[in-house]
């Protein structure tokens, strides 16, 4: 099974990903220097019509995998921050977007993506990011 259908096992609730039945997602995690960055490429679902859009909250932050360590968003690449709106406007359009946190500590041995977005209830979560020979996949 490849890194993208794991990782689409991974995504429980968001208003980024609803309808998950033929969209496709496919993660990386990079650590450079200061930061850890994870990219993320969306596809829309092939029964998508118009006007979906997608954001991200400033609130996002990754959870240590059982701890209580957490860690900021710092930045967000081609994904504008709630409330503004990038609008995708066609089936299986393909969408790339980076967010950025503070480099993940060298004692975690996996983390959890989630967006805190108050008053909303579909966002983003993203489970099971594992740490393997020194580098983190989704999933594996």
């Amino acid at each position: 099974m490849s890194n993208e259908e794991n990782f689409h096992d991974l995504i429980r609730s968001n208003h980024l990903f609803e309808n998950l039945i033929q969209q496709t997602l496919s993660p990386s995690v990079s650590d450079s220097g200061d930061f850890t960055e994870i990219v993320i490429t969306y596809q829309t679902n092939i029964k998508y019509d118009y006007d979906w859009w997608i954001n991200i909250h400033e609130e996002t932050y990754i959870l240590e995998t059982f701890g209580t360590e957490k860690l900021k968003m710092i930045e967000a690449k081609d994904i504008p921050l709630h409330p503004e709106r990038f609008y995708l406007t066609r089936k299986h359009q393909t969408h790339t977007f980076t967010l950025i946190f503070p480099k993940v500590p060298d004692h975690w041995k996996g983390f959890d993506v989630h967006e805190f977005s108050p008053g909303e209830s579909d966002t983003l979560h993203i489970f099971g990011f594992k740490k393997k020979q020194g580098k983190y996949f989704a999933n594996i």
